[in-house]
């Protein structure tokens, strides 16, 4: 059985109203900066934690070394429910990516709720050579490692989406690292690079102003919130697929009654039509479930990213 399908099962069902267990504020700590997709999620979700709780649910931003600096802080906290974790694909791709890390994503932590799954779009710049996927695909082909891709960080979620990319249509890009996702977007604006998988909310009002090209989104059905744009199967890349996803977790051995009552929270809170308006405007579609869903999907994922890393030459390199 996997790790975290093995952990996730000692919960059972959940969604339901539990006994109050959690008698303290909680600390909800987002691994990545204020004002992103994660941080708006965790933030309107924590509004409604705390009414269905009755204790404050707190966001704490601990960003940094690709969201690997508050997944550490969270993996050495108490297990008593005070505090919880915003996830997201990032980390089972870095679970594979770096040689070390201060936490083993595996073993350290227990899942709780996956909450969403934030759309990526294929954009290019505004003047690129290519205007439809397929013809972006016979470009690469022809001119191979000539086309440029951006990222918001070497083993970021967006630089792994193009090696999968890349492998699947059988195709050689150049990755050109950025410091973060603002600054990887204005290097396309600018010309700098050619193309980019991105968070949707962070490229879509470019997109539609005709200052970049969408070449379509990465998830296997379109999203709710812009139904016009293809997905990359669609548009010429069949089965291609990847989502970026948040899911809540909590440090290891952290008590099954108190995992079901967060669960019950996020749950009930994503049931909210405010709060699932507000995801879809950040780009997210609302997918949550019971602690041991969320670990068998995690469990996929860390497979699925392991063997992406292992055939670009990329596994445990950094």
């Amino acid at each position: 059985m996997c790790a975290f399908m093995a952990v996730a099962c000692a919960f059972g069902g959940c969604g339901h109203a539990v006994a109050a267990q959690i008698d303290k504020p909680i600390r909800f700590i987002v691994p990545y900066t204020a004002g992103g997709a994660t941080d708006i999620a965790a933030r309107t979700l924590a509004s409604y934690m705390t009414k269905s709780l009755k204790q404050s649910v707190i966001v704490e931003n601990r960003p940094g070394a690709s969201g690997n600096i508050g997944m550490g802080i969270a993996a050495r906290s108490p297990a008593d429910g005070s505090t919880i974790v915003m996830a997201s694909a990032g980390q089972t791709i870095a679970a594979s990516y770096f040689k070390q890390l201060s936490y083993d994503l595996r073993t350290d932590f227990v899942p709780v709720a996956k909450v969403v799954e934030n759309q990526r779009m294929l954009v290019g710049r505004a003047d690129a050579p290519f205007n439809t996927l397929a013809e972006l695909i016979s470009y690469a082909k022809a001119n191979p490692g000539k086309v440029t891709f951006a990222s918001f960080g070497a083993g970021s979620s967006a630089h792994m989406a193009a090696e999968l990319f890349c492998q699947e249509a059988h195709i050689k890009m150049l990755h050109v690292p950025y410091k973060g996702n603002a600054d990887a977007v204005n290097a396309l604006l600018g010309g700098q690079v050619d193309v980019m998988f991105s968070e949707l909310s962070s490229v879509i009002s470019q997109v539609n102003a005709g200052k970049l090209k969408a070449y379509g989104v990465a998830s296997k059905t379109r999203f709710s919130g812009e139904p016009d744009i293809p997905t990359i199967d669609e548009a010429g890349l069949p089965g291609f697929e990847v989502s970026g996803w948040l899911g809540v977790l909590a440090p290891r051995d952290t008590p099954p009654d108190v995992v079901k009552e967060l669960n019950a929270a996020i749950v009930d809170a994503l049931h909210v039509p405010e709060v699932r308006e507000r995801m879809t405007q950040i780009g997210a579609d609302v997918t949550t479930g019971t602690p041991q869903s969320f670990g068998e999907f995690m469990d996929k994922d860390l497979a699925r990213w392991e063997q992406v890393l292992r055939r670009a030459n990329l596994y445990k390199q950094n």
